[in-house]
């Protein structure tokens, strides 16, 4: 009996700081280096036991390298997901015509940790052109460090009104809006 009361004690102690370290199934939210949002979803993988990441949106400042244009916001759902090994879950966009993103994180407890580094191509100008234009330029947002905490088990859904957001200064354009009703 004296012995079960010295071993049930030290697997308490594991069972308990072992699930405080690990990420959770919801929504993390956070800011990046330059201050915009970060909102990330976990979700499990329903083809093993892993957890993944389904969504990530980044409301980066992105500059346009020709007309100096500021575009914000990349979000991204990924289908199957991407699995969460060790910890660490990286993404690096592939087969996007019109989208770069490149994402490291680790995931401590509550809280994760990364970089991210994103660029979109839009047309020159991205805004304002009154006829259709063959010219493209890319809008890139430099590789930055980003937290998010876990903000709780609701999925974080992609905004539906706009898939991306187009401001020069003097007006905001929203790509892919529905029409008003």
């Amino acid at each position: 009996m004296r012995l079960t009361k010295f071993l049930v004690a030290p697997v308490a102690v594991l069972l308990v700081s072992s699930a405080a370290q690990a990420q959770q199934i919801g929504t993390y939210t956070g800011t990046a280096q330059d201050g915009s949002s970060v909102t990330l979803t976990v979700a499990q993988d329903p083809n093993n036991a892993n957890l993944e990441v389904t969504v990530e949106g980044f409301g980066l400042t992105l500059v346009c390298q020709k007309t100096k244009e500021t575009l914000y916001y990349i979000g991204i759902g990924l289908g199957d997901g991407q699995d969460i090994i060790d910890k660490k879950f990286s993404y690096a966009s592939s087969d996007f015509f019109d989208i770069d993103l490149v994402t490291s994180m680790t995931f401590k407890g509550n809280s994760v940790k990364g970089k991210v580094s994103g660029g979109l191509s839009a047309f020159d100008p991205a805004s304002g052109h009154t006829k259709a234009t063959n010219k493209v330029q890319a809008c890139v947002s430099p590789n930055q460090s980003f937290t998010a905490t876990f903000s709780g088990p609701a999925a974080a859904k992609l905004p539906t009104k706009a898939a991306m957001t187009l401001s020069d200064g003097l007006s905001t354009i929203k790509i892919g809006a529905l029409p008003s009703k």
